[in-house]
């Protein structure tokens, strides 16, 4: 079901090709039959697709597990390992998608504080201030079109998720991106 939700609402190929980039964006109508394909990817990216899944069962990259667990010490050695493979290498640490979600560690490290919190020391604010300095890019989006900062900002928001937001927003995330009706694939706030 999640597979099919997510190809309908996709580029297969264009996904494939951009395995460190924002894949497939483009807007998904609501008219016609789009208007089922976007609700379903609403939907799942609401669940959380595959990602706690993977979390639980340990199907994630040992990077992204620094960044969702927030530990900024293993974060701060996966980026110095890149770092020193090359430009291309801390690139791609920085860019790689996961999950059907298609997300990045930055996106990562936010949905690990709506999850985890402060639980065993972790410290979200940390890891993205690291990958931020690192060169994270503060408006990657995943494969519904969400921002780090639409994760930060949400109803689920907590104290923890909005100081990331203001790290963000120090690093020219788009702030407004609530206002415009094409904020994400779905259409946000456009007319049904």
């Amino acid at each position: 079901m999640l597979q099919h939700t997510i190809a309908a609402a996709c580029d297969k190929e264009k996904k494939s090709r951009d395995r460190f980039g924002d894949g497939d964006q483009s807007l998904l109508r609501h008219d016609g039959p789009q208007d089922a394909i976007a609700q379903g990817l609403k939907n799942v990216w609401a669940q959380g697709a595959d990602f706690f899944a993977l979390l639980q069962s340990n199907g994630l990259s040992e990077c992204m597990m620094n960044c969702v667990t927030g530990r900024p010490e293993l974060v701060a050695q996966d980026l110095e390992r890149a770092r020193a493979a090359g430009s291309e290498a801390l690139f791609q640490a920085l860019e790689r998608r996961e999950t059907m979600l298609r997300i990045t560690p930055l996106h990562g490290a936010i949905m690990g504080a709506l999850q985890i919190g402060r639980q065993r020391g972790a410290d979200h604010v940390a890891v993205a201030r690291l990958l931020l300095d690192a060169g994270a890019r503060p408006n990657a989006k995943d494969v519904a079109g969400y921002t780090p900062m639409h994760r930060c900002a949400n109803a689920m928001a907590n104290e923890i998720t909005l100081e990331i937001g203001m790290l963000l927003i120090e690093r020219r995330a788009d702030a407004n991106m609530f206002r415009r009706p094409t904020a994400h694939r779905g259409g946000y706030g456009q007319p049904r």
